[in-house]
């Protein structure tokens, strides 16, 4: 029982910061910086 409820918290987690913190740090990030010389 304790195993089950651990993974859903997991989850749970997983889904909030995927769904919200994500999206909102996603501009603060230099990841999307890319830059090509021809």
């Amino acid at each position: 029982m304790r195993a089950l409820l651990s993974l859903m918290l997991v989850l749970a987690v997983v889904y909030v910061l995927f769904q919200y913190v994500f999206p909102w740090a996603e501009p603060l990030l230099p990841f999307n910086d890319v830059t090509v010389d021809n």
